[in-house]
């Protein structure tokens, strides 16, 4: 029976880095696994913040959108931000991100310029802080069962492994 989790998270969030890598690593342990990724923003404008990642958001719902490799453009946009240091609310990154997750690159670039997707980030950060009342992410959803983060508190491998294994 295929299971299908919500995995909710923020490309700016150091959990959601850990969470995400984890539970990518984790998938092939679980075949019957279905991942519905999620992004959000932890930190949605008009907060006062240095960086948004509500562009990345909306560059990995067009990948999503248009069945391009979304496992690539994750770990492609984690690269950039925790390991180069780049700012991946610039366009140009995204695009550079999404070279390896087979989408036709101007189009996908034309979607951020006329931010196609950003109805739907909105709409996501609603349903992960309003709806769910989530305190934090990463937070995984799967039918009536779920993994809910903490402020300040990483899940683990572990605690995620065994979350999988309970469904």
């Amino acid at each position: 029976m295929n299971k299908k989790v919500k995995v909710y998270f923020d490309f700016l969030c150091p959990f959601c880095y850990k969470g995400v890598m984890n539970m990518i690593e984790l998938m092939p342990e679980f075949p019957e696994l279905m991942v519905d990724w999620v992004p959000c923003e932890a930190h949605p404008r008009p907060e006062k913040r240095s960086l948004y990642s509500d562009i990345a958001a909306e560059a990995f719902l067009y990948i999503k959108g248009h069945k391009g490799d979304m496992i690539s453009f994750i770990k492609a946009v984690f690269r950039a931000y925790y390991v180069e240091r780049k700012s991946i609310d610039d366009k140009e990154v995204l695009l550079e991100c999404a070279k390896d997750a087979n989408v036709e690159l101007d189009r996908f670039r034309a979607s951020l310029t006329r931010r196609d997707y950003k109805q739907d980030v909105i709409s996501n950060n609603e349903t992960i802080w309003n709806i769910y009342d989530a305190e934090a992410v990463p937070s995984f959803y799967c039918r009536n069962k779920q993994l809910l983060s903490r402020e300040n508190r990483m899940i683990s491998k572990e605690e995620l492994r065994d979350f999988l294994a309970s469904l």
